[in-house]
């Protein structure tokens, strides 16, 4: 093949066919026996303090298996990434915090073992 005989010519993908009919499999597809299911309590105001989170009635429905909140993980704070340019970003987010700054900052997290009971 000649070195860049790609250059206007239509190039032809081979997964095309498989995402526009709905068959490609992603990640979010994906199922595996014991798998447990995700969710992120998020802040719905835009600045505050977070002074308690009551996870009892949380902890009692069928199939949580943990639940975390601000006070379960390190304070360790990271910076975000991705940044299509070089910069030195501050370290100043963290997992889950109780300091609250933007509507969407994440107070606490679940495992539950049903997808069904992901959103109660």
């Amino acid at each position: 093949m000649e070195k860049h005989s790609y250059i206007r010519h239509r190039v032809k993908r081979i997964d095309a066919f498989n995402k526009v009919t709905g068959q490609s499999k992603y990640v979010g597809d994906l199922k595996m026996v014991g798998m447990l299911y995700g969710k992120i309590l998020r802040s719905p105001v835009a600045h505050g303090i977070v002074k308690k989170i009551d996870i009892s009635k949380a902890q009692r429905l069928p199939g949580v298996v943990s639940i975390l909140t601000y006070d379960d993980v390190p304070m360790i704070p990271y910076t975000t990434t991705g940044h299509p340019y070089p910069e030195d970003t501050p370290l100043d987010t963290l997992i889950l915090t109780q300091h609250v700054r933007y509507i969407g900052d994440p107070i606490a997290a679940a495992a539950v073992a049903a997808e069904t009971i992901r959103n109660s």
